[in-house]
């Protein structure tokens, strides 16, 4: 029974059920009707609602949120279903009109999509509740526009890239970036906020203008709104917007945020407005450096400069449209180019405003730019002009707007020096409160600071004593100074043309530098003039500072008692000057030194003396000094005395030395010693001791009595040179401290000298740094232990000696003299026995813990270098080690002493002629041993070594390591047998350059004793091989081998005549090894190559007597030379098959052909078609055989050859050469530009067929070959209609 009730309800489910469900859809067909209807008005006004946001959006310049047009979207398509149902609707009640309405299966489906369209409409109007329908683009406002493409300059990108680089660095928050006006400050930025959107690295990007007024309420708006942030203008304050801001700012702390804050003109609080300074970054652009450093305290700022002159003129060019087609115009528009000098600003606004205009107008712009009106002035200068302007009146100062000024109107050619601001500014009492020229020199340097840091004022590269003005800047200033200050300044082009008589009267200062005046104006009335040229009488201006007469060379006379009135003088310059001084108490004609007593306040004395007979007896200046306009701007009391007279100690000069710093004796006559003649109290203050061509001197210090005081306790160099009779510095004993303060000394040829100091003096110098020694032929040592008073095993120490050279000392037998000494009738220092020069020039008593450098040259008797026990830290800092011209030298190193190298970079020895090895290793003790020593030799030069037969006498194996060798250079050695221990070369792993030159080397790597197993040798850095004139060598290494030169990019092979260059791979080494020694006849292989041994070979030269077999020109050859750019080939090479090696290099660029035996260069076949497409070079020289460059092979007439890259063709030295092809081929050189022919003298015609130059503009020969080819080539070219017809015949 269960199972009949249970089957009977599946059948009233699946029967009854679906019938009351579709008569349902009929019985409510009207109320579902009725539903869509009013359904409909609702959907359509919720669509108005939301299309009416999205149309303000869209006027807003927003986007309009995804998620609400897909809502449109929906909507609209559901609007078009309920048009349907509705006109179906309409239509059924016309026909019942008409007795025909809905039968029931009609009503049913109506009703159903009614029923649909209901639920559609329901969940739409749910899904319509929208807080906002758009966003603001983050992007917005900071797309570059075309005509800021210049950022594609090199001067820009690299500026750009390393300010990408500091946004990236995470320690980095504010950056600055500063530039004169119109240097393209804000596109750069710009084109950063596009960039780091594009690259995604900040996910958002606002930029606000700040300009020159600040308003801070603009600035926070215009960040709010590129955040798509709504700042409540109309309630919020503003803290209660920067708060809201700086909510906003850091409230999602993974997302990255730049500011760009541009063109800042004074101190902005990035907290007031609401930018934090942690939580994002800042980019800040200002015209003033200062403002950025000291104000906005960015971290790290970038300068952006005027565009080089190529760049300048590609932006120009951009900008001037067609124009420039015109050939006339063009060579105008460069001028107009240059005269905007790089400002790009000043190159857009000019190239637009020029663009299309006749060539007058572009005259006429020339004019203005060079000679700017100060009435008339054109919008393309106003708009120029205004910026920098601008600029001026930001200036923090009146006195520093003047200061900009007065540098424009002194601004000669492209630098204004120093020297001349500080006469006007002095002169003319700009500065307020300054009453020394001290002062005022201090002032300028301030304010020159201020300009450069504001980009109005440049640096000259290398010149400290002068500063630079943008040519467009200097011009602004000009007119400037013309409208405020009634100021004219011309500039230094051309000649003078003077205004009319109405504007000279309100002239306040007239300017007129380096320019030519042909003639003056009838009338100069200047009632305001400020700035006057002086007249002669000088002498009535007793209020002068300064008075300049340098480089006067012509000046012959100054009258007497005119200086001596200019009692305010600070300053005096006659340096190159006159000379004509007058003895104190003669003639009064001209002006004596005796005048300068009256100069209370000079500071600044420079003047050439040449009688010590014009100094006053008793001529004291306190107050002198010297001014120096480097960087560190020091002061410094100086004087050089060049007298070719006696000295006289009561002339005065003993004055002058009082106090003096900077002392230079040249040619001094009349002097013995320096202290006491010229100074009693040991010159207490002097820094700088310069002693030269002086033959009268016998010692710098020569007490009569004990000395007591201590001498030149501030000194801290001394150069002697050319002292000739110079015996000793100081001639008995000093104080201890004395010269404790001296860090460099140099002394060069001092003939009598017999050492430098004594072991007293030595002890305390422990503030020499530089030590140099050269050219005294009797000097025995350095330092002379004195009889008494120094034990033997004192020890010397110089803590501080960085650098020390040793130059053609030939008597010298070590730095320290241990032995008791005599003298001989000579007054040489000899040792009791005679001259030992086996003693170590450098012993354990002296101590050398700085030594960085040390220099050996010209020793002739010099055997042995180092003592075999050096003191304990010596030489650990050395780092460059030079050794020339030691004759007896035997060798550098000796492995006892070897490891305290421990920073020995360089080694240099060069003409050493008695050298056998550089290290000894002889007696080295070679137990095991797991301590290896690595010596950190970079740089191995070693030159003219003809006894030297080893580099390293036994392999180090195990005991030193060299592996940080990089560049070796060997020539002219020889006896060397060979250059590497095999342990050395299996460590090359940073070696780069490898050159061997004219020695006598049979293997590059020397086979290790009993090797059995097969050599591994890679070098991995090697780019450059060279191995010239070595004609003994056999092979690289004689062993069973493979090498490696993953890197080496040259290979130049030369003048090894027993060798073959040999690339093997049928056969193994040790087979070609085998059948070499059994075939004496045969040359040795230099290498065992395959395709991966030279991967990227780009230049290969090869040179001499060799052969190179059919083996090498097998399938292997293009993976193993395929990136060939470069071969040269020089002497008699015998090639198997010549055609074929040359069809394998793709890549050929350059072919050189010296002094060959071969008869043609180039067989034809398809090797121009097919192979040599890049050529671009060939030269062929001194080859007596060749008859012509291209040999043909039949098929007169129809074939074409092609050099499609060719742009140079040498032919040099060929007697024997005919023509470049004997057949009727037709070539054609469509890259051709230069042809040089010469001494081939039975070259009758180029070529016999048809020949294309179109781009040849250079033919090149001598006279007897001239009239051959030239004539042929200038025909082909001439009436053939190929390329120009002009020709320079310049003779070789």
């Amino acid at each position: 029974m269960e199972i009949v009730i249970s089957i009977a309800a599946k059948v009233v489910e699946y029967t009854v059920a679906p019938v009351v469900q579709w008569l349902g859809y009929s019985f409510r067909y009207s109320s579902n009707m009725e539903n869509v209807k009013k359904q409909e008005e609702k959907l359509q006004d919720a669509r108005e609602r939301v299309q009416h946001s999205v149309d303000a959006a869209i006027n807003n310049a927003e986007k309009i949120e995804t998620d609400v047009n897909r809502w449109l979207e929906n909507v609209d398509f559901i609007m078009g279903k309920v048009k349907e149902v509705i006109e179906v609707e309409e239509k059924v009640k016309m026909r019942c009109s008409n007795g025909a309405c809905l039968n029931l299966k009609q009503r049913h489906q109506q009703s159903k999509k009614a029923k649909k369209i209901l639920q559609d409409i329901e969940d739409v109007l749910q899904n319509g509740k929208f807080d906002k329908v758009s966003y603001r683009d983050a992007s917005q406002g900071i797309v570059t526009t075309s005509s800021m493409d210049y950022m594609n300059f090199e001067s820009r990108m690299s500026t750009m890239n390393q300010l990408m680089e500091t946004l990236r660095a995470s320690n980095i928050n504010i950056i600055g970036v500063w530039g004169m006006a119109g240097v393209g400050k804000s596109t750069l930025v710009r084109e950063v906020a596009k960039k780091v959107k594009e690259e995604r690295l900040f996910d958002e990007v606002a930029i606000a203008i700040v300009k020159q007024n600040p308003d801070q309420r603009r600035i926070q708006g215009e960040i709010a709104d590129k955040l798509d942030l709504d700042l409540k203008l109309a309630k919020e304050t503003l803290s209660g917007r920067a708060d809201l801001l700086r909510e906003r700012l850091t409230q999602d702390k993974n997302k990255k945020i730049l500011i760009i804050l541009d063109d800042i003109w004074e101190k902005l609080d990035l907290d007031e407005i609401g930018i934090p300074r942690q939580g994002c970054k800042v980019v800040v652009t200002s015209r003033d450096r200062d403002i950025l450093s000291s104000q906005m305290d960015t971290e790290k700022n970038f300068g952006l400069y005027v565009l080089p002159k190529e760049e300048a003129w590609s932006l120009f060019e951009k900008f001037s449209g067609d124009s420039l087609k015109d050939s006339n115009l063009r060579s105008r528009a460069i001028e107009v180019s240059t005269a905007c000098a790089g400002l790009p600003l000043a190159l857009v606004t000019v190239a637009k405003a020029l663009k299309n205009k006749s060539l007058f107008e572009w005259e006429d712009a020339l004019q203005q730019l060079r000679r700017p009106s100060p009435r008339h002035q054109k919008r393309m200068q106003e708009i120029i002009y205004s910026a920098i302007e601008l600029s001026y009146n930001h200036l923090e100062s009146p006195e520093l707007q003047s200061f900009f000024l007065l540098c424009a109107e002194i601004k000669i050619g492209s630098n204004i020096y120093y020297m001349d601001l500080l006469k006007k500014c002095f002169g003319l009492r700009l500065f307020h409160g300054t009453s020394t020229l001290e002062a005022t020199r201090n002032r300028i340097c301030t304010l020159v600071r201020g300009l450069k840091d504001s980009g109005l004022l440049l640096d000259t590269p290398g010149i400290g004593e002068y500063f630079q003005m943008h040519d467009l800047a200097h011009d602004a200033a000009l007119l400037i100074a013309y409208k405020t200050q009634n100021v004219l300044a011309m500039k230094d082009e051309g000649p003078v043309e003077w205004p009319d008589e109405d504007d000279i009267k309100m002239c306040t200062i007239i300017s007129i530098l380096q320019r030519d005046i042909h003639e003056l104006p009838d009338k100069l009335e200047c009632p305001d003039l400020r700035c006057l040229y002086l007249p002669s009488e000088i002498g009535l201006l007793t209020r002068l500072r300064m008075l300049d007469l340098s480089n006067c060379t012509k000046l012959e006379v100054i009258p007497s008692n005119v200086l001596s009135r200019l009692i305010q003088l600070e300053e005096l310059y006659v340096g190159n000057s006159f000379t004509q001084w007058e003895v104190e108490g003669l003639n009064n004609e001209r002006a004596s030194l005796a005048e300068l007593k009256h100069l209370s306040q000079l500071t600044t004395l420079e003047v050439h003396i040449p009688d010590a007979n014009m100094l006053p007896k008793d001529l004291l200046l306190e107050k002198l000094k010297m001014w120096d306009w480097s960087d560190k701007h020091e002061n410094s009391r100086a004087l050089k005395l060049k007298l070719n007279t006696s000295f006289q100690l009561e002339s005065g000069i003993k004055m002058l030395l009082n106090g003096i710093e900077d002392l230079c004796l040249d040619e001094l006559k009349g002097v013995e010693s320096i202290i006491y003649e010229l100074d009693t109290e040991g010159f207490q203050q002097l820094k700088h001791l310069h002693v030269q061509n002086n033959v009268e001197i016998k010692y710098i210090i020569n007490p009569r009595l004990v000395i007591d005081d201590v001498v030149f306790p501030a000194l801290e160099m001394v150069s002697l040179k050319n002292m000739i009779n110079l015996e000793e510095i100081c001639h008995g004993q000093l104080p201890l401290t004395s010269f404790h303060n001296l860090r460099i000394v140099k002394v060069e040829h001092c003939e009598k000298l017999k050492f430098v100091f004594s072991s007293s003096i030595a002890k305390g110098l422990s503030q020499l740094q530089e030590l140099e020694i050269r050219e005294c032929s009797i000097m025995g040592a350095i330092v002379l232990k004195e009889e008494a008073g120094v034990e033997d095993r004192d020890m010397i120490l110089l803590p501080q000696l960085r650098h020390l050279v040793l130059h053609r000392l030939p008597k010298l037998m070590s730095f320290l003299s241990t032995q008791k000494s005599i003298r001989n009738d000579a007054g040489e220092i000899i040792p009791e026995c005679d001259l030992d020069f086996h003693m170590p020039i450098l012993l354990d008593q002296v101590a050398f813990p700085s030594l960085e450098t040390l220099e050996i040259s010209h020793m002739e008797n010099l055997k042995i270098i180092w003592h075999n026990q050096l003191a304990e830290d010596s030489f650990f800092k050395l780092q460059l080690l030079v050794v020339e011209f030691c004759e007896n030298v035997m060798n550098i190193f000796q492995s006892n002493m070897l490891t305290r190298f421990q920073s020995l970079e360089k080694l240099f020895v060069y003409d050493c002629g008695s050298l056998q090895e550089i290290f000894e290793l002889q007696g080295q003790d070679f137990r095991e041993t797991h301590v290896v020593t690595t010596i950190p030799l970079k740089n191995l030069d070693l030159r003219r070594l003809p006894k030297m037969k080893q580099v390293w006498n036994k392999d180090p194996q195990g005991i030193f390591s060299f592996q940080n060798l990089q560049e070796i250079y060997v020539d002219e050695c020889e006896s060397l047998k060979s250059l590497f221990p095999a342990s050395v070369a299996r460590c090359l792993m940073q070696l780069e350059d490898l050159q061997i030159f004219d020695c006598g080397v049979e293997e590059i790597v020397a086979q290790e004793d009993g090797a059995e197993a097969a050599a591994r040798l890679v070098f991995p850095k090697v780019t450059t091989m060279c191995l010239c004139k070595l004609p003994k060598l056999k092979w690289f290494y004689q062993g069973v081998h493979t090498s490696k030169w993953p890197l080496l990019k040259t290979l130049e092979v030369y003048g090894c005549d027993q060798i073959e260059i040999c690339p093997l791979k049928k056969f193994s080494f040790q087979e070609t090894i085998e059948q070499s020694q059994a075939e004496t006849s045969l040359q040795h292989p230099l290498f065992l190559v395959d395709e991966a041994t030279f991967p990227n070979l780009e230049d290969l030269v090869l040179g001499g007597n060799y052969n190179m077999k059919e083996i090498l020109l097998g399938e292997f050859l293009e993976e193993c030379f395929g990136k060939l750019k470069y071969l040269g080939v020089v002497g008699y090479l015998a090639v198997s098959n010549w055609i074929t090696f040359l069809k394998r290099l793709h890549n050929l660029e350059k072919l050189l052909v010296e002094e060959s035996s071969w008869e043609e260069i180039f067989p034809y076949e398809e090797l121009f078609a097919k192979s040599l497409v890049q050529l671009k070079k060939l030269s062929v020289s001194e080859c007596e055989s060749i008859t012509e460059v291209v040999a043909g092979e039949g098929g007169e007439g129809n074939e074409v050859i092609t050099f499609s890259q060719l742009t140079y063709l040498k032919l040099d030295c060929l007697p024997n050469l005919t023509s470049f092809c004997s057949r009727s081929y037709s070539f054609e050189f469509p890259s051709l530009e230069e042809v040089i022919v010469s001494k081939c003298p039975e070259m009758k015609i180029f070529c016999h067929g048809i020949l294309s130059t179109p781009k040849l503009e250079r033919v090149q020969a001598t006279k007897e070959d001239e009239w051959h080819w030239k004539v042929d080539l200038e025909y082909h070219r001439a009436y053939i209609g190929f390329g120009r017809t002009n020709y320079d015949t310049t003779v070789q």
